[in-house]
């Protein structure tokens, strides 16, 4: 879903393009696999949707809320949700969702 949501971002022009430019590490390769330049498999809602069995159109109306809102995050001592295989990159696509919108930074490497 973080990552239908930041497609929402990036087609409609809702990201926070100055922070991106003057703050942000890594977006251009960020953004080719958000979009399916990398892989040829756009992350769009509907795609997001048949994983996360969240409707698109909820998908797109939180991506078009928080891209409008000051919005907040947080995680309860990690939870259930680092304890298994990748279970750090929900954590890790927040982040990146987080740089989107000008808060905080995106650091990739190449590898990822």
């Amino acid at each position: 879903m973080h990552l239908a949501i930041a497609h929402t971002w990036l087609t409609e022009g809702t990201y926070d393009k100055e922070y991106v430019a003057t703050h942000v590490v890594g977006f251009e390769k960020f953004k080719d696999y958000v979009l399916g330049e990398e892989d040829g498999v756009p992350k769009t809602p509907k795609w997001a949707s048949d994983k996360c069995g969240v409707p698109q159109r909820t998908i797109k109306a939180l991506a078009r809320y928080w891209a409008t809102h000051v919005i907040s995050t947080a995680h309860g001592n990690g939870g259930s949700m680092i304890r298994g295989p990748y279970g750090t990159e929900a954590a890790r696509l927040e982040v990146c969702l987080l740089g989107c919108r000008g808060w905080g930074s995106l650091a990739l490497t190449p590898s990822e």
